[in-house]
C-alpha cells in the first residue's frame, strides 16, 4: 500500500494494491495496444472490404476505414476500406485506458472519474463513458479555464464522440460515434473509426483532414441509413 497527495484534500490518501495492479494492467495493455498497432518488421497487410451497398459512399481515399451501424444486422456492417496494416494511431489508444479503468471502478453517470471499431462499440456501451465524450467541455480543479473538447465534429449530424489522435507521424485520427435514423425513423447507433490521414505532416494538418474525411463518410452513411429498416419490416 502506498501514499499520494490527492489535489484538493487535507493529507495523504492510501491506494490500495488493487488499485495499483489496474494500474499495472491499464499500463500493460496501452503498451501492448501501442506497439500491436505501431509498423511491424514483415509489414502484413489485409485487403480492406466494404459492404457492396455502401461502396457509392464518401470513403476516405487514403488511410484506413471502417463503420459499423447497430441494430440493422448484418447490413449493418458496412465493412472497412483501405489496405489494414498496423499503423500508429496516437492519442487514440487512451480509449483502453478508460475502458479497462471504468470497467475495473464502474463509476455512477455524473462521477468525477479516472482492433479499434470493436474498442469503440464497447465503450459507448458504458454510460459513463458515453456522457464524458459528448461533452463538448469541461473544467479541472488543478487547471485554470475550460477545457474544451477537441473532436471538431462534435454536436454536429449527430456526432456524440469519441476520440481525436494526431501526430506527424500518425497524421490524423478519429474514432467517432452518432447517432441517426433510420427508414423507420428510429435512431441507430452509428461507430466510425478514421485513421492516418495526411501523415508526415503537421498534427494540426492531419486533424483538419480527418475532420473532413470523416463529416463526409458521416453524412454519406447518414443518407445511406435514411433509406434503410430493421430485418424483417418494410
Amino acid at each position: 500500500m502506498c501514499l499520494v497527495r490527492v489535489p484538493g484534500s487535507r493529507g495523504p490518501r492510501q491506494v490500495r494494491p488493487a488499485l495499483l495492479a489496474v494500474g499495472a494492467m491499464v499500463l500493460i495493455i496501452v503498451v501492448v495496444l501501442g506497439t500491436s498497432l505501431m509498423p511491424s518488421g514483415d509489414n502484413s497487410t489485409t485487403a480492406g472490404s466494404v459492404n457492396p451497398s455502401t461502396r457509392s459512399l464518401p470513403w476516405p481515399e487514403e488511410g484506413q476505414s471502417s463503420v459499423l451501424v447497430e441494430g440493422i444486422g448484418a447490413r449493418g456492417d458496412l465493412g472497412t476500406k483501405g489496405t489494414q496494416t498496423p499503423v500508429p494511431i496516437a492519442s487514440v489508444t487512451k480509449v483502453m485506458t478508460a475502458y479497462v479503468i471504468l470497467g475495473a471502478h464502474p463509476l455512477r453517470a455524473g462521477e468525477s472519474g479516472p482492433d479499434q471499431l470493436k474498442l469503440a462499440r464497447q465503450v459507448m456501451r458504458n454510460k459513463v463513458f458515453r456522457s464524458i465524450v459528448a461533452m463538448p467541455g469541461t473544467t479541472a480543479p488543478d487547471r485554470p479555464g475550460r477545457i474544451s473538447n477537441s473532436n471538431a465534429l462534435l454536436g454536429t449530424d449527430g456526432v456524440i464522440g469519441v476520440k481525436t489522435g494526431s501526430s506527424t507521424p500518425a497524421g490524423g485520427n478519429l474514432m467517432w460515434a452518432a447517432t441517426a435514423p433510420d427508414g423507420s425513423g428510429r435512431d441507430r447507433l452509428v461507430l466510425g473509426v478514421v485513421l492516418r490521414q495526411e501523415p508526415d505532416t503537421s498534427p494540426q494538418q492531419g486533424l483538419q483532414a480527418v475532420f473532413t474525411n470523416s463529416g463526409a463518410l458521416i453524412k454519406g452513411v447518414r443518407q445511406w441509413l435514411s433509406t434503410t429498416t430493421e430485418p424483417g419490416k418494410r
